[in-house]
């Protein structure tokens, strides 16, 4: 397994993962419009991801 930062084309996968509406893909971007930085993380497993966060 691995950790990386996730690429914007990845964007449905990772909303498809995440279990939480404040994990959404939205809302990081409702954050970084509000001056925060924002990293999204994934955890794959054999290059299918697995986790998000």
């Amino acid at each position: 397994m691995i950790t990386r930062i996730l690429y914007n084309e990845e964007k449905e996968q990772y909303d498809k993962v995440v279990t939480h509406p404040l994990q959404t893909w939205s809302w990081g971007d409702f954050q970084i419009g509000e001056g925060h930085k924002v990293y999204r993380l994934g955890v794959f497993d054999q290059q299918k991801l697995i986790s998000g966060y």
